[in-house]
């Protein structure tokens, strides 16, 4: 990066309607038929299996990454962060108008 040392964070989107979908293509199941408590567990468990089968899969290509610093968009730290993202967004008036 033009001889500079940049730090380019290694992240999983797995927060969503894609991984809810996942969830319900690969294990069949709803969250209304077991519940949003068990659902968001069911989600929690599945990203983590197919994250590590991609990590797995970066490793063998050689990808240089350093894993200490992988975030997940599903975690409660990267949940809050977009939070006060929008908040700022909002508070500085960059909202859509109704």
């Amino acid at each position: 990066m033009c001889g500079r040392n940049v730090y380019y964070p290694m992240g999983f989107d797995d927060n969503g309607l894609p991984t809810e979908r996942l969830v319900e293509k690969r294990l069949g199941l709803h969250a209304r038929e077991i519940g949003r408590t068990a659902f968001i567990q069911k989600c929690l468990e599945l990203s983590r299996d197919v994250e590590q089968e991609y990590q797995a899969i970066w490793q063998r290509l050689g990808l240089s990454i350093d894993w200490r610093y992988t975030y997940r968009t599903i975690d409660d730290r990267s949940r809050r962060l977009c939070q006060l993202s929008f908040m700022t967004l909002y508070r500085r008036g960059l909202h859509l108008s109704p």
